[in-house]
């Protein structure tokens, strides 16, 4: 499955800044592969562009997701997922690995 958003985000009617904000766009893009019954890989980017206004301010982030469902409501997700940040913060860029597991009930 294929799953994509974008979000424009126009706060004209900001009473604290006289309706002076940028526009933000925020977007996902998402491809979830069932690689058979229980196990599923899940690539994602995202982007965020808090000033439309500015260059070079915008923020990505990719992931790769492995979920594994060996049973109904158990859930293990292990993923790796790298963030690009702004050139002015550029202690914010990291790869992260995680490993989660959910439990539904």
């Amino acid at each position: 499955t294929i799953l994509g958003e974008i979000n424009i985000i126009d706060d004209d009617n900001n009473a604290l800044t006289n309706g002076d904000v940028p526009q933000e766009r925020i977007g996902l893009l998402e491809l979830n592969l069932d690689l058979s019954q229980g196990h599923n890989l899940k690539i994602t980017t995202e982007l965020y562009d808090p000033r439309d206004d500015l260059d070079e301010d915008h923020e990505t982030r990719q992931s790769l997701v492995y979920e594994y469902t060996p049973i109904s409501n158990l859930q293990a997700r292990f993923g790796l997922r790298s963030r690009d940040a702004i050139p002015q913060n550029p202690q914010n860029e990291r790869d992260t690995f995680f490993a989660q597991l959910h439990f539904y009930f």
